[in-house]
């Protein structure tokens, strides 16, 4: 009866392990295939003519901050943020200086606290990137309401 349930137990074990004989790699590999990557979409939008990395709105609570970043091995890089026209009490405080938020490089736009640097809840803004790649001129805008 032992030497039955011993031969039952073994014989489960190796179907099991001749079941996952090639591994999860390919478990993994059809899990990875869902997404596709930044990487690969960034170069055929740029073979097409066109690269799309901001959202389109972001609505942030104006004590906190964002972190943005514009694709990489661009050769050059410009950030612009301005007033939002469809809301006039919108205005960037006097003194803003955009190139002081790219600590990380040219490619960020990091602003740890909106409150801080004189913005006000409720405003919004355009912030723009430009970046050239090959050659070629891309821009990118986003919207941005600062919220309590």
């Amino acid at each position: 009866m032992k030497t039955k349930g011993l031969l039952t137990a073994l014989a489960f074990v190796s179907l099991a392990l001749t079941a996952c004989a090639p591994g999860v790699q390919p478990l993994l590999d059809e899990y990875n295939a869902l997404f596709d990557s930044v990487t690969e979409r960034g170069k055929e939008q740029a073979a097409a003519g066109k690269l799309d990395w901001l959202q389109n709105y972001y609505e942030i609570s104006y004590t906190s901050g964002v972190s943005l970043h514009a694709p990489e091995h661009c050769s050059s890089y410009k950030w612009e943020l301005q007033a939002h026209p469809d809301f006039p009490g919108s205005s960037v405080p006097a003194g803003f200086d955009i190139e002081k938020y790219s600590k990380e490089g040219p490619r960020h736009f990091i602003l740890e606290q909106f409150k801080g640097e004189g913005f006000v809840s409720g405003s919004c803004y355009i912030l723009t990137c430009t970046v050239e790649l090959h050659g070629e001129v891309f821009t990118d805008r986003c919207t941005i309401l600062l919220v309590d």
